[in-house]
């Protein structure tokens, strides 16, 4: 990968990062999940993707292993809330993104044993 597309990369996360940009607003996600209002569902996924996002730029902006394993945990929970919610979605190979570099191995172990998608 050149620096180039390196630089674009990062810059392109950083934008999805921006509620002008991409609609993501966090507080206003935890505040529905915590009153129980909106829908649920759908505030965990904005919330896994501002997660998974953090989690990239850690390693990719900012070479930090810990804060990439920290975001990826924290993406990788609320994927798994989201299938326990509604365990008969579609889902991909990809759900394993997080959970792998959160390095944390019950954690892994739940995803691998998480059968229904294949």
């Amino acid at each position: 990968m050149s620096q180039e597309n390196l630089r674009a990369g990062i810059e392109r996360l950083n934008e999805s990062l921006d509620p002008k940009n991409s609609g993501i607003d966090t507080g206003a996600c935890v505040a529905h999940i915590e009153a129980g209002t909106g829908d649920p569902y759908n505030c965990r996924g904005t919330l896994y993707t501002y997660a998974t996002i953090k989690a990239l730029l850690a390693w990719f902006e900012e070479r930090d292993l810990s804060a990439l394993k920290q975001w990826a945990f924290v993406a990788g929970k609320l994927r798994r809330a989201m299938y326990q919610m509604r365990p008969h979605g579609v889902y991909y190979t990809p759900v394993y993104l997080m959970p792998l570099p959160s390095d944390q191995q019950s954690f892994i172990d739940w995803f691998s044993n998480f059968e229904y998608p294949f």
